[in-house]
């Protein structure tokens, strides 16, 4: 079965052996890749903060929806820090783009779920690397 045979195969390694793109992880080591994950860290927590203060839930008829609708509020965030953050109209992977202070463009899927973490099923379904 091809789910067992994938099973402990890195997101990373997948991507890379489907598309003609390769992941690059963060080092918080290096003084740009640090100030890029603060940045992220503090949107993503400024946006669950006001979350919780305004007792805000987003809604939809589908997951898709509601993830969007906080994609949206977290485009909001990040442009309250040092970067510059774009949706991506084009449906597939990934959702948005992030150019930093120095150039670079860091690409991020985020993904909602109904599910609850500890449960087996899945929610995410990767196809192809044609989409990323």
């Amino acid at each position: 079965k091809a789910s067992e045979l994938l099973k402990n195969v890195a997101l990373p390694e997948l991507i890379e052996a489907t598309s003609s793109y390769r992941v690059i992880p963060l080092n918080t080591n290096n003084k740009e890749d640090k100030e890029l994950y603060d940045s992220l860290t503090r949107a993503a927590d400024n946006l669950i903060k006001i979350c919780q203060k305004t007792r805000r839930r987003f809604q939809g008829n589908r997951i898709n929806e509601v993830g969007i609708a906080i994609e949206e509020e977290f485009v909001q965030e990040l442009r309250k820090t040092n970067l510059a953050p774009n949706l991506l109209v084009k449906k597939g992977y990934p959702d948005m783009e992030v150019d930093d202070q120095y150039g670079r463009k860091t690409y991020l899927e985020s993904k909602a779920t109904s599910k609850r973490w500890d449960d087996t099923f899945r929610s995410f379904y990767y196809s192809t690397g044609k989409r990323v």
